[in-house]
């Protein structure tokens, strides 16, 4: 950049920022709401999101379980269905 270019500048490309929700950040309707308000924010002040989620809360360890049970040889049907309906959940909240 040279000294009398700004950042804001049309010859600059607009900045990036990584934005990472997970755990409870992401377990709510009323979550995904604020995660929404600060993408909306954040593209406002002119930075472009990069937006990363992760696991629900709890479903991480609920995976890890499920790994367990499969390397016990158990069947899988319950701790599958229990991960899938912390999800459906979630979804009937954001409907």
């Amino acid at each position: 950049m040279d000294d009398h270019e700004t950042p804001d500048s049309p010859s600059e490309p607009h900045p990036w920022r990584v934005l990472k929700f997970g755990g409870t950040s992401v377990a709510t309707a009323d979550r995904w709401k604020n995660i929404a308000h600060i993408v909306d924010r954040t593209l406002a002040d002119g930075v472009r999101c990069v937006l990363v989620c992760s696991a629900v809360s709890g479903i991480s360890n609920k995976l890890e379980a499920l790994i367990e049970t499969i390397e016990a040889g158990e069947p899988v049907g319950p701790a599958i269905d229990d991960i899938r309906s912390v999800h459906l959940k979630l979804i009937r909240e954001l409907d």
